[in-house]
C-alpha cells in the first residue's frame, strides 16, 4: 500500500524538467546510493572475507535492479534502508534508533509495510549487546517518537489525509496471497538472503550465541511478514530485496568470519544463479525498449497532443492486448493532465472488492471525454490480479452505448459521452 510520500520525492526532479528521464532520475540515483552504502557497511567489518560478502550482496541485488529503471518505491526504501543499516553499523544508543526510526517514517510514507525492514535493525540496538537490554524501554520509546513525527510529516501533517490513506489500506488487506509466489519464490530468496548470517552465527560460542536470540526472533517476524506481503497478486520476491543491507549490517556485527569452505564454495555460486535469470531479463527490457523508443515517443507525443486538445479528457484502457499503450498517457501528465482515474489503482482496488458501480465513471456522464488505445473494446481488459475483466460486460457495453468516437489519430481515440457538451 503506498503513502504520498512516493509522490513527493519522484515530483522533485519533475519541478525543473517535465520530462521522463527526470521522473526517472530519483530511482536511478537511489539505486546506485544504495550500493555505495552497501560498500560502506562493508567496510565497517574487518574480516578478511567482507570483500566475498559484499559481492554476495551486491550479486542479489541485482537479483531485483530492474526495480531501478520503473517508477515504484523500491529503490528508495533500498536506500532508507541502507541508510539505517550504515547507522546501525557506526552509531549506539539513542541517536542511533532515533535516526532509524525516522528513516522508518519515510519509508512507511512510501510502503506501509516498510516499517518491516527496520525493525530487526533497532532489535539489534536494544538486545544483542550485554546489559544493553536494560536500557531497551528508552531506546524504543525514541525510535516510535521519531517514526511519529516523520509520519506526520510525510502526509504533510494532514490526519485526514492519513484516515483516507487508512481506509484503502484496510480495503488492501482483503486481496490475499499466491501460495506458488509465497512457497517457490519468497521463502527460498529469504533463504538465500539470510544463509552469510547463519552460517557465521553457527561458527559462534553458544553463549555469545544467546545475546542474538531476540533480535533473530523479530528479525524472522518481519521476514515472514514481508514474504506474506510479497505473495500477494502482483508482488513478489522485490520486496525483500530491502532486508539485504539488513542482513549485511548483521553479518559484519558479528566478530570471525565464515570459513573458506562456506564463504567461497557456496556462497557466491548460489548469489550467482540467484542474480542470472534476472539480469538477463533486465537486459532484454533495456534492448527492448531500446528499438521501441521512437514509437514510445510518438505515443508520448500524440497523448500530450490529445491532452492539449481535449482538458478535461481521462485516459483509459480497451483489451490487454493493447494494455501496454496507457503508459503513454504520462505525455499527457507531463503536459500537464490531471488524472481522476488511475489503471494501476483501479486494478488494486477492483481485487480489493470495489466494483464499477461503487463508482460510476463510464455513465453519467460523470467524465465528458475518454482518451483510449484506437484498437480495442473498451475497458474490456482482464484484471491482472483476479484474472476477470475488471469492468463487467454490461459496463463495456453501456460505455459504447453512451459514447461515440469523435476523433481518431493514430494511436488513440477520442470517445465523447452522449449526453455532455461538445468542447
Amino acid at each position: 500500500m503506498y503513502g504520498p510520500f512516493l509522490n513527493d520525492v519522484v515530483g522533485i526532479p519533475l519541478l525543473f524538467s517535465k520530462t521522463v528521464l527526470a521522473a526517472k532520475l530519483g530511482q536511478g540515483l537511489a539505486c546506485f546510493a544504495a550500493v555505495g552504502l552497501l560498500v560502506a557497511i562493508a567496510r565497517t567489518s574487518v574480516a578478511s572475507d567482507r570483500g566475498r560478502l559484499l559481492s554476495f550482496y551486491l550479486l542479489c541485488f541485482t537479483a531485483e535492479a530492474f526495480y531501478g529503471f520503473i517508477s515504484k518505491s523500491d529503490p528508495f526504501l533500498f536506500l532508507f534502508v541502507a541508510t539505517a543499516a550504515l547507522i546501525a553499523a557506526k552509531l549506539r544508543g539513542i541517536a542511533a534508533v532515533s535516526a532509524i526510526g525516522f528513516l522508518a517514517a519515510l519509508a512507511f510514507g512510501m510502503k506501509a509495510h516498510a516499517v518491516a525492514y527496520f525493525a530487526p535493525l533497532i532489535a539489534v540496538q536494544c538486545f544483542v549487546e550485554p546489559g544493553v537490554w536494560r536500557r531497551a524501554p528508552a531506546l524504543i520509546l525514541a525510535a516510535l517518537l521519531t517514526f511519529l513525527f516523520g509520519v506526520a510529516l510525510t502526509f504533510h501533517f494532514d490526519w485526514g489525509r492519513f484516515s483516507d490513506w487508512l481506509h484503502y489500506f484496510l480495503m488492501a488487506g482483503s486481496v490475499g496471497v499466491v501460495p506458488s509466489q509465497l512457497f517457490f519464490e519468497n521463502i527460498p530468496y529469504a533463504i538465500v538472503l539470510a544463509l552469510p548470517f547463519a552460517l557465521r552465527i553457527a561458527e559462534l560460542p553458544r553463549e555469545r550465541r544467546a545475546g542474538w536470540i531476540g533480535a533473530l526472533t523479530i528479525t524472522a517476524i518481519s521476514v515472514a511478514l514481508v514474504c506474506f506481503i510479497g505473495a500477494a497478486p502482483g508482488a513478489g520476491p522485490h520486496h525483500l530485496a530491502p532486508f539485504i543491507p539488513v542482513w549485511l549490517q548483521m553479518c559484519v556485527s558479528l566478530p570471525g568470519k565464515t570459513s573458506e569452505r562456506a564463504s567461497a564454495r557456496f556462497l557466491l555460486p548460489v548469489a550467482l544463479a540467484v542474480a542470472v535469470a534476472p539480469a538477463a531479463l533486465l537486459g532484454k527490457e533495456i534492448v527492448d525498449m531500446w528499438h521501441g523508443r521512437e514509437l514510445a515517443r510518438a505515443k508520448l507525443a500524440e497523448a500530450a497532443s490529445l491532452h492539449h486538445a481535449y482538458p478535461s479528457a481521462e485516459f483509459g484502457p480497451t483489451d490487454s492486448a493493447h494494455l501496454s499503450d496507457m503508459s503513454a498517457r504520462v505525455g499527457a501528465a507531463l503536459a500537464g493532465a490531471r488524472f481522476r482515474f488511475d489503471i494501476g489503482g483501479w486494478s488494486d482496488l477492483n481485487a480489493a472488492g470495489v466494483m464499477p458501480q461503487d463508482e460510476p465513471l463510464l455513465s453519467n456522464c460523470t467524465i465528458p471525454y475518454w482518451v483510449l488505445p484506437a484498437q480495442g473494446r473498451p475497458f474490456s481488459w482482464i484484471n491482472y490480479f483476479t484474472r476477470k475483466p475488471a469492468f463487467p460486460m454490461a459496463d463495456q457495453q453501456r460505455f459504447v452505448e453512451t459514447h461515440r468516437i469523435v476523433e481518431s489519430r493514430r494511436y488513440f481515440s477520442v470517445w465523447r459521452c452522449v449526453g455532455s457538451k461538445p468542447k
